[in-house]
């Protein structure tokens, strides 16, 4: 079973500016619609300031459209003001990722891409896609992430997100395509998180 991929959408060369002091929600794992999945997203939706709402990716089982509409839209934390976004997983590709990028077109996201810049004075975010090439990124995606690392400026600190982790204590080969990919850009000392 290898449905076809959705097409790829080029990430933006430009970043959105989020406040120097901006707070936000991380979570991810969480598109279920079961368990801790409506209490996670009612503590982000209680919460009195959060300007970014980011879901690290993952929509279960298979990431269908009904699937991303029942599990990941339907419960999305109620934040009015706050800028939504959403990463690429892999259970997003499952089937092929036709549900999750249709998704990022429309309300709360209005995303152009699986990828995303925000930056202020002091921080540049960056979301990767790892999940499009399964646990790794493309060299377009490479030129970009470099593109973006050489347009901040020499004060902004440098995070990466992403859907998979770039190294890991239980798993000895995880992240290795990440590592390879973004080997270079890693060795120059200007990202300063993931």
């Amino acid at each position: 079973f290898k449905p076809k991929k959705n097409p790829w959408q080029a990430p933006p060369t430009t970043a959105i500016a989020i406040a120097d002091d901006a707070v936000v929600a991380i979570f991810a794992d969480w598109g279920t619609g079961l368990y801790a999945a409506p209490a996670i997203s009612n503590q982000i939706a209680k919460m009195s300031r959060c300007d970014v709402v980011l879901h690290l990716g993952d929509t279960y089982y298979a990431g269908r459209p009904n699937e991303i509409t029942d599990r990941l839209l339907q419960d999305w934390p109620k934040q009015s003001k706050a800028l939504n976004l959403a990463l690429n997983g892999n259970h997003e590709m499952y089937s092929g990722g036709v549900g999750y990028f249709d998704a990022l077109k429309a309300a709360p996201f209005k995303q152009s891409s699986s990828c995303f810049a925000l930056q202020n004075e002091n921080w540049l975010l960056l979301g990767l896609d790892s999940s499009y090439v399964d646990s790794n990124i493309d060299q377009a995606q490479v030129d970009w992430v470099t593109l973006m690392v050489n347009k901040a400026t020499a004060k902004q600190k440098v995070l990466l997100f992403s859907h998979h982790q770039i190294y890991s204590q239980f798993d000895k080969n995880a992240g290795q395509g990440l590592q390879g990919a973004l080997g270079t850009l890693l060795g120059t000392g200007r990202i300063y998180g993931w």
